[in-house]
């Protein structure tokens, strides 16, 4: 992140937040601008939310005129970045090391219910505030739709929640190699083998490596990677989507992508937490776990999850959305509106983009 911020001339701190179950985040804190440094008086702060195999970096990996944190800090906020467990900056555990199975034994539940929490109460601590406007970002909207589902509470924390490319129910989800992953449930294969870690960056790195080299034409590589995961955006040039690809994808645990593929197949009409299945006498693959997490009998009281109860949402909400979006699609979008009882205060969708 250091290298990312500083050049500009931004300030950047770094905290650690430690959650109920000991995993050990990093939050990373822009406390004013550059345009703006010496204004006095507090400064609004605003939790910035990242997409599944993303991390904070994703919102400073361009100049200060393309990247939300810098635009917000320069705007007069005090600009907050999250990061889930798991991911390039947030490796910590009191228990585990990341090369332990059980420091990968986390689903959405635990990014929403867990960490979450953890980092709007610490902002609010850090920066004395009563609440914070939150931005998320695709899988960072999905988790504060089932923390403020799941725990109300958390709805007057935030004055106004504001979702970029809202992902909540998969059976929306256009983007060719997510929805296949999602169908097909590839990823229960790594799960059945004990592979914690989904390690996609080895494969996206590459991609972006060999975007580089001279003679391999940007908008070329630009269509592959808008077709496969995000949609074509003419607010994206080729050669800025090359330089996001080199910090993309961080890391993302297999419960994490196959939490996705439960809910696809769930036939509910949300989101609904992990199933751990009812057979408590055995152990999938190679897991080991604990007679908690053996079934749901043992976890949850009942044979199914627990759904998230999207009409407790009341915190009120601004929605960005992209008419290209593969991954947030407009029916989905609609039909979170429908559900929840949060007021829409703002909406705009934008066209050709993703």
């Amino acid at each position: 992140m250091e290298d990312l911020v500083l050049p500009w001339g931004y300030p950047l701190e770094s905290y650690p937040v430690e959650t109920a179950d000991g995993a050990v985040l990093r939050i990373y804190r822009i406390p004013y601008g550059v345009r703006n440094a010496s204004r006095p008086g507090p400064r609004p702060a605003v939790l910035l939310h990242h997409g599944i195999t993303l991390a904070s970096s994703c919102f400073v990996v361009l100049d200060p005129e393309s990247s939300m944190a810098f635009y917000l800090a320069d705007a007069g906020f005090d600009v907050w970045m999250a990061n889930t467990r798991g991911n390039t900056y947030s490796r910590g555990n009191r228990h585990y090391t990341q090369l332990e199975h059980g420091f990968w034994e986390f689903s959405m539940d635990e990014l929403a219910l867990l960490d979450l929490p953890s980092q709007i109460d610490f902002v609010l601590k850090t920066s004395g505030q009563k609440s914070l406007g939150f931005i998320g970002h695709s899988q960072g909207c999905t988790l504060s739709v089932m923390l403020l589902a799941a725990k109300p509470e958390y709805n007057k924390k935030i004055w106004l929640l504001m979702m970029l490319g809202a992902v909540t129910h998969v059976q929306y989800i256009a983007a060719p190699f997510l929805r296949q992953q999602v169908k097909t449930r590839s990823t229960q294969l790594f799960a059945d083998m004990g592979v914690g870690e989904f390690a996609m960056n080895r494969v996206s790195n590459q991609v972006a490596n060999g975007c580089k080299y001279e003679g391999v034409r940007s908008a070329f590589c630009s269509a592959l990677i808008n077709f496969a995961f995000y949609g074509s955006s003419t607010a994206v040039s080729p050669d800025d989507l090359v330089r996001v690809s080199v910090t993309w994808a961080s890391g993302v645990a297999t419960r994490n992508l196959l939490h996705w593929s439960q809910q696809y197949y769930a036939n509910v009409s949300g989101l609904r937490m992990w199933d751990y299945g009812t057979e408590c006498a055995k152990s999938p693959g190679f897991e080991r776990k604990a007679f908690q997490e053996s079934c749901n009998q043992a976890k949850y009281g009942t044979t199914t999850p627990p759904e998230y109860d999207l009409r407790q949402i009341t915190a009120p909400a601004a929605i960005f959305q992209g008419d290209n979006d593969v991954m947030a699609t407009v029916p989905d979008v609609d039909r979170l509106v429908r559900e929840w009882r949060s007021k829409v205060v703002y909406r705009e969708m934008w066209n050709d983009t993703a």
